[in-house]
């Protein structure tokens, strides 16, 4: 797969925000193209998931003077990782706590909730009206639905504790790395860097 890193460098000159998608890749590289553009001046700012849709990672613009100067260092040290040459690299560490805030705004209560409706439409539209059907009417035509409601309802079982997990390992390196838990005003809990004072 192509490094979208040069292309992101080049969005760092110009844009105020940028986009990522998974389209790009994966977490992990997500995680490391987030790092990246923290040397270029940027911050993540985000990272959603809903539904089928790719997952996506936002990035802002650090207006902090020690961002800036960051970046004109790393320009100075990589003045071609705009175009195909050598660009900063994360530790594995860094790289680890950057999969763990994506993974830690994307994986969080509410999308264990998500989880759980379609667990519970599932087992209402694929199971419970379709076995009532059967034992009400007689007809054994009535189970059809069985056959795409129990492997979701098996596939579910397995995603929702891995789900768990991964936001719980996520969130427990977060913390031991300094960050702090806040909930915004929509009732979302988010883990922020060492030093913020808002969401981020």
């Amino acid at each position: 797969m192509a490094d979208h890193a040069p292309t992101m460098v080049m969005q760092t000159t110009r844009a105020h925000a940028i986009p990522l998608s998974s389209d790009v890749g994966s977490v992990k590289k997500l995680a490391r193209l987030a790092w990246i553009a923290e040397q270029y001046g940027f911050m993540y700012d985000d990272a959603l998931q809903q539904s089928r849709a790719p997952l996506r990672v936002f990035l802002v613009r650090d207006p902090s003077p020690a961002a800036q100067q960051r970046a004109a260092a790393t320009w100075a040290a990589y003045p071609r990782g705009g175009s195909g040459g050598p660009l900063p690299e994360p530790t594995p560490e860094q790289l680890r706590l950057y999969r763990s805030r994506i993974v830690s705004d994307t994986a969080d209560r509410r999308a264990q909730g998500r989880i759980l409706g379609v667990a519970l439409m599932v087992l209402l539209a694929f199971v419970a009206v379709p076995v009532g059907a059967f034992f009400l009417l007689d007809e054994p035509r009535a189970l059809g639905p069985l056959a795409v409601g129990v492997p979701t309802l098996l596939v579910i079982a397995v995603v929702y504790p891995v789900t768990r997990r991964r936001y719980a390992n996520a969130v427990a390196r977060l913390r031991a790395a300094g960050f702090r838990q806040l909930t915004d005003a929509a009732g979302r809990t988010r883990l922020l860097p060492p030093g913020t004072s808002g969401p981020v």
